[in-house]
């Protein structure tokens, strides 16, 4: 799989999500590559709201480029989890994440960027790197070379606002540790 394969699917389903007016924000590996320290990565993370009325027409617009299990969407709705689908093609793997019920997942999702592919901010990426980080107790040494390498690279980070909302979901501390260790700011 190459490069260009990867940014041809994040392009092509960015593009239907936005045709089909799903709001979307690309995050995970693909995100903090593009403002961080460059990684390979298997699959393509995507923060998405979608209703159940959406299902079908998603299912439809995707099809034919896409496995996707209209089952596996509604269930994810359902839970407020994840479904997947993987390009035909190439194989690639996409993992959509319905968007959590919280106060800052919805400011997140606004501040996305306005072109295609919409990528989430950088400091929204790595207040999700860290609670990935915080998932995996801690240990995943890939979730915590991409949190440094975002702080890294992106020393012009809003710090106010990464603070606030890493306080209000629980992450404060390990910022506050990346920040130490990193020594940018």
């Amino acid at each position: 799989m190459s490069i260009n394969e990867f940014e041809m699917v994040v392009y092509q389903v960015s593009q239907i999500l936005e045709e089909m007016g799903i709001e979307n924000g690309i995050v995970g590996s693909v995100a903090s590559s593009k403002f961080g320290e460059n990684r390979a990565t298997n699959d393509i993370d995507i923060v998405v709201t979608l209703s159940k009325k959406q299902i079908k027409p998603l299912v439809e617009a995707m099809k034919t480029d896409f496995y996707i299990d209209p089952e596996m969407i509604a269930e994810a709705l359902e839970r407020n989890s994840s479904f997947n689908a993987v390009h035909l093609e190439t194989g690639i793997k996409l993992d959509f994440f319905t968007q959590k019920p919280r106060e800052y997942d919805r400011v997140a999702l606004q501040r996305r960027t306005a072109t295609i592919p919409a990528f989430m901010r950088v400091e929204d990426v790595l207040l999700g790197k860290l609670e990935w980080y915080k998932a995996t107790d801690c240990t995943s040494e890939k979730q915590w070379r991409d949190i440094l390498g975002l702080l890294r690279f992106n020393p012009d980070l809003d710090l106010e606002y990464s603070q606030h909302w890493a306080a209000q979901i629980d992450v404060l501390d390990l910022l506050e540790q990346a920040i130490s260790a990193s020594s940018i700011f």
